[in-house]
């Protein structure tokens, strides 16, 4: 799963490389893929990394639903990437429609739509974004 979630922040070229990787190489390939992202590499640990990590075991703890990981939801890849958001305007229990939420990120002037088609806490971005553009946004902020 850890290679996995390294989707979320690599670059696409990066990405196929590690995805096209033979087995004996992946491990190779995904330490290298850290070890040039560590800000300080003359440490121990790599901040980078361990940032990237808390956010992801984060977003399993708070948008884990019926049985998907939380990093693999809509809210956990918005989360992982952005950071929690400046605001949050809900409604669980909306008169006529399903429960929403929309997260407001005021730096980069951007908001996303999140509803609860089933009921059951399974918020879907409304107007989906690929991962990539979200990276933009993250490097904007």
């Amino acid at each position: 799963a850890v290679i996995s979630q390294v989707q979320l922040i690599a670059t696409i070229k990066e990405w196929k490389k590690l995805k096209k990787a033979s087995e004996a190489n992946k491990l190779e390939y995904f330490l290298s893929f850290w070890t040039n992202r560590d800000p300080s590499p003359i440490t121990e640990e790599n901040e980078e990394m361990e940032a990237f990590y808390a956010k992801v075991s984060a977003a399993d703890q708070n948008f884990t639903v019926m049985g998907r990981k939380g990093w693999r939801s809509d809210r956990g890849l918005i989360f992982i990437l952005l950071g929690p958001p400046d605001e949050v305007v809900r409604n669980d229990y909306p008169s006529g429609s399903r429960p929403y939420q929309i997260w407001q990120y005021y730096s980069i002037n951007r908001q996303f739509e999140f509803y609860d088609r089933n009921g059951f806490g399974d918020y879907e971005l409304i107007n989906p974004v690929s991962i990539y553009d979200i990276q933009r946004y993250a490097r904007k902020r």
